[in-house]
């Protein structure tokens, strides 16, 4: 059986992800399928960290964000939102990259 609301959040998180791909493949200049594979990139990381950060602020639940991911273990989504949170306090680009990205994504 499906939860209706779990279903209901997953389409609109789909959406969420479909509005925020190209903003994060323009500012890290990586493409969309690169975000959601595995690369190690420093710059795929970074825009992987950040859309797990966004979706996480948005209360999407971690499991919800993981598998949105390519399937990826929501204790994947726990360790890099532990390590978007060390680069937001001790990386002053990687804040700066996020704030710009926040702003692109409210026009």
């Amino acid at each position: 059986r499906i939860d209706k609301s779990h279903a209901a959040s997953a389409i609109i998180m789909q959406r969420e992800l479909e509005r925020i791909m190209p903003i994060l493949s323009n500012q890290f200049g990586v493409p969309v399928d690169l975000i959601f594979g595995r690369g190690r990139k420093q710059r795929i990381i970074d825009a992987r960290l950040m859309a797990y950060a966004y979706l996480r602020e948005r209360g999407y639940s971690l499991p919800l964000i993981a598998k949105s991911m390519s399937g990826r273990d929501h204790g994947t989504v726990v360790k890099g939102l532990l390590r978007w949170q060390s680069h937001m306090d001790t990386l002053p680009e990687f804040k700066a990259a996020w704030e710009r990205f926040s702003q692109a994504v409210q026009q």
